[in-house]
């Protein structure tokens, strides 16, 4: 049997993105419009478009893990 996408796959992908968003906030507030870039990108099936910020740089990128697992 095959599986069909659903809005809830949306409202799931979407959703992963606030969730990285809201950790993100503090280190990297715009972080969320790469995330979000990504994500339409994705479902679109024209070319990407250049993505409107940089990526997380390492540190970040360390915060950003620790603010999803609590960790100091």
């Amino acid at each position: 049997m095959r599986e069909y996408r659903s809005s809830e796959d949306l409202l799931f992908l979407f959703g992963s993105n606030a969730l990285l968003a809201r950790a993100a906030k503090d280190t990297a507030p715009d972080a969320w419009r790469r995330g979000l870039a990504f994500t339409l990108d994705g479902l679109r099936a024209e070319a990407a478009d250049p993505l409107p910020v940089a990526p997380l740089s390492p540190v970040q990128h360390q915060q950003v893990l620790g603010n999803l697992t609590g960790a100091p």
